[in-house]
């Protein structure tokens, strides 16, 4: 009876969170040596994934990560970038302490979608690798066109709308004037448009857009024009390759990149087949509603931001002000909120994971 209280009073104090895993080009040169560093511990896993690339004759995710130096393009090519990150944000997930975290949600931004289908239990870890792993090697493969990043925010994090007004009546100008250019939104992230189409599209779209502090408008290096019509020949060949992917309903709720709720009660295996390699493949992820549906729905004590790097800290910020969490209007608001208690957590911080994993990171001497 007193082991059955112990657990109830245990349960009970659980803080409960949503985890957020990373997309593309979270992993850069000052996270060489992640893995080593902070998952020491996790030879197993790490060791599985080795193995899984080797017999496909890829560069292990152990030896990417152990280089002496980044090189970017072995480290952000498809089939390599790709692994890495999802290897380091899974490895991140299992590092949080579950004794005190109830994980309530799952959800992720672009690439981060397929790392959220292993976290919330609809993929394998290893059939979560093959997956990222194929889908990169078909981005480098085929893929096509360009993104670019501007903003919409002000230096507090308010939206501009009419910021945003701009951007989209340029881009129409743009395909109307040019018949051969062809643009459209690619992700909603926070306070930020990722704007993708062809390379005519986008180059036209660089040199009309108004500059902005910070480097905006920025195409993105090694992007392909993910989450558009430009996409569906990877599409339709990923459909075909994995017809064998091992899916199954998640253990988790996972929120996906429209806000659609895939709950482990309601949902059909064919639909997210369908969903993880068409839907979201050619159509806009707008991450900003999956993070608001999460929020809403599960009013979460901590939000958990898997590493590598912190890419998603200030776009999830952004979603958070703009829907007044913890009463947040700005960004001087959040800043102060998180020195005194921090509701947002970056794995990818070593002095913030540490408040979800207590574990100190592995000092390793040649990096």
């Amino acid at each position: 009876m007193k082991n059955s209280q112990a657990a109830v009073k245990t349960a009970k104090q659980k803080q409960t969170a949503i985890v957020v895993c990373p997309g593309r080009a979270s992993y850069q040169r000052t996270d060489l040596g992640y893995l080593q560093r902070f998952h020491e511990h996790q030879h197993g896993l790490v060791h599985e994934f080795d193995k899984n690339r080797l017999q496909h004759h890829l560069k292990a995710i152990s030896a990417l990560d152990q280089a002496e130096r980044f090189q970017r393009p072995l480290h952000n090519s498809g089939e390599n970038g790709a692994a890495l990150i999802y290897a380091c944000s899974y490895a991140d997930f299992l590092a949080i302490q579950q004794d005190q975290f109830d994980i309530v949600a799952v959800l992720g931004n672009s690439m981060g979608w397929y790392t959220a289908l292993a976290v919330a239990g609809a993929l394998s870890p290893v059939a979560g690798l093959s997956l990222v792993t194929t889908m990169g090697r078909l981005m480098d493969q085929q893929g096509s066109g360009q993104q670019l990043i501007y903003s919409w925010v002000d230096d507090q994090w308010h939206y501009q709308p009419e910021v945003r007004s701009k951007v989209m009546a340029t881009m129409r100008e743009i395909m109307q004037t040019y018949e051969q250019a062809e643009l459209y939104i690619s992700i909603e992230l926070g306070g930020y448009l990722i704007l993708a189409g062809n390379e005519l599209g986008i180059r036209l779209l660089a040199q009309q857009l108004p500059p902005q502090p910070g480097g905006y408008p920025q195409i993105i290096a090694g992007h392909a024009a993910f989450h558009t019509p430009l996409m569906q020949t990877i599409s339709s060949i990923a459909y075909q390759r994995l017809q064998a992917l091992p899916l199954k309903p998640p253990a988790t709720p996972l929120i996906d990149g429209r806000g659609h709720q895939w709950l482990p009660w309601a949902t059909r295996v064919d639909e997210l087949m369908q969903y993880t390699l068409q839907t979201q493949v050619t159509t806009p992820y707008d991450f900003s509603r999956s993070l608001e549906v999460a929020v809403k729905e599960y009013a979460p004590d901590r939000i958990i931001l898997l590493g590598p790097g912190n890419t998603l800290g200030g776009p999830v910020a952004q979603v958070l002000i703009q829907h007044q969490w913890y009463g947040w209007q700005n960004k001087q608001q959040f800043t102060q909120h998180q020195a005194q208690q921090r509701s947002l957590v970056s794995m990818g911080l070593a002095d913030q994971r540490l408040t979800v994993t207590g574990m100190q990171p592995h000092v390793i001497e040649h990096l």
